[in-house]
């Protein structure tokens, strides 16, 4: 009976000392690996297509400078396109 425990407190202590360095692994290391892998991956992908990326982007900042520059030419209280004269008194 006695020796049977020694033999499960071994056991116990084996995994605890395979166990939580596993688990911190998975825990911490795992996502990291993967994110690392992710911008691998992500890297890859925009060295092959730069030039379709470059063109994408002017376009998307033509189109903010656009959108920004109707923004400003709005006249009139509350952005409205046209203002109700105020009465003379």
């Amino acid at each position: 009976m006695d020796n049977n425990q020694q033999n499960r407190n071994r056991n116990v202590s084996k995994v605890a000392l395979w166990g939580l360095p596993a688990i911190m692994f998975v825990c911490c290391g795992l996502p990291i690996l993967l994110a690392a892998i992710g911008f691998t991956a992500a890297g890859a992908f925009l060295v092959g297509h730069q030039y379709w990326l470059l063109g994408g982007m002017i376009l998307a900042m033509g189109i903010v400078m656009f959108v920004m520059s109707r923004r400003k030419r709005k006249s009139g209280k509350g952005g409205s396109c046209c203002s109700i004269p105020a009465k003379e008194k």
